[in-house]
């Protein structure tokens, strides 16, 4: 079995052993801006996931020190929207809403990938501002 198949079945079954913690999140995908800088989104999607509410500082992978208000662990595939511009899964850009419609910026998205080369996520955690 190769590490590659080893590391989806681990997320799997954290999916399941957590499905009980987890709150349903919602994501208003950014899918553009107008000439005069007006932001469109599309329709809001809910996704589960897990969520650590923290106030603190966390240090992301390139070394960047982020005040952080909670981290968002979606252990199942965020679809894509497809709109031009756009870093998919889930862009910066978003607006995430936690199940008490607490927001903030997102610093970032991260997660480990299957392949270097494809930037495809086995899950994503996303750090609220």
């Amino acid at each position: 079995m190769s590490l590659d198949a080893v590391f989806g079945q681990a997320i799997q079954l954290l999916n399941v052993v957590t499905k009980t913690v987890q709150e349903t999140v919602r994501i208003r995908p950014w899918i553009g801006e107008d000439v005069y800088g007006k932001v469109s989104y599309g329709a809001t999607r809910k996704y589960r996931g897990v969520v650590t509410r923290k106030e603190g500082e966390s240090r992301l992978s390139d070394g960047r020190v982020i005040h952080v208000t909670a981290i968002i662990a979606f252990l199942r595939p965020v679809t894509p929207i497809g709109a031009v511009g756009r870093t998919e899964p889930i862009d910066v850009r978003d607006q995430i809403f936690l199940a008490d419609d607490k927001t903030g910026p997102i610093l970032a998205v991260e997660g480990p990938t299957d392949n270097p080369g494809t930037q495809i996520r086995y899950f994503q955690q996303v750090f609220l501002g």
